[in-house]
């Protein structure tokens, strides 16, 4: 309590002191709280726009060798994402000789390693079976015996094609049996064809070196069976 001194007037303005001092704390209390709460609300505006703008443009960038050491194999750079596994299979190695494209190659135009004709004949000529004439045609007739005859082809081909039939200006029109042999002696494919007729040969022969054509014994005539168009294909 404070101390009075003088006369009745000196009593009333230490009470108006003592009223102004108090109102002062008050205000000086209110002031400084009113700055706290600016002081926040200014901070928190700037830390917001910071994260708003992103990193700093003015940065310095990072040095060749900080970029070195982030890259060092063995120093742990942090966390990354996994990486999608992949496997890569090698190349399969073709034991085959590389095929030339669409390369096509008719036996009437080739030479044949071997043949067969006994009391019969082969021949190189133009052939119709079935209204279709055949401009590289093979030809045989038999009597008797088994007639062949075989091609070298090196497994360097695909496929062997031909439309097989009997002519149709054939003297005796009987079917007969025709077969497409590899040099091991195994059927690749057989028909037995039929006059008014032409029967497709499609035979896969990349593994095959010597390609045999027969045409089995059916009995003596004059029937001629016709290999229209045979050919090699890469």
């Amino acid at each position: 309590m404070p101390t009075v001194e003088g006369g009745p007037g000196d009593a009333g303005r230490v009470k108006s002191r003592g009223v102004i001092g108090e109102r002062s704390v008050a205000f000086w209390t209110v002031v400084s709280g009113v700055c706290a709460v600016l002081t926040m609300v200014v901070g928190g505006a700037a830390w917001g726009w910071t994260q708003l703008r992103g990193p700093d443009r003015h940065a310095a960038a990072p040095s060749p060798s900080t970029l070195a050491s982030a890259h060092t194999p063995g120093v742990a750079t942090g966390p990354s994402s996994p990486e999608p596994s992949s496997t890569i299979e090698p190349p399969r190695i073709s034991t085959q000789s590389p095929f030339a494209a669409q390369e096509v190659k008719y036996l009437a135009n080739l030479k044949p390693v071997n043949e067969y004709a006994w009391f019969g004949t082969w021949a190189d000529t133009t052939a119709t079976v079935n209204n279709t004439t055949y401009t590289k045609a093979i030809t045989t007739s038999t009597c008797g015996y088994d007639l062949y005859r075989e091609y070298l082809v090196k497994r360097q081909y695909r496929f062997f094609k031909a439309d097989v039939g009997i002519a149709d200006n054939t003297e005796d029109a009987v079917a007969a049996e025709v077969q497409v042999l590899d040099e091991k002696g195994e059927v690749l494919q057989r028909a037995t064809v039929q006059p008014g007729e032409a029967t497709p040969f499609e035979v896969p022969i990349d593994d095959v070196l010597r390609l045999r054509l027969v045409v089995k014994e059916w009995g003596c005539g004059s029937r001629i069976v016709v290999w229209g168009d045979p050919r090699i294909e890469r």
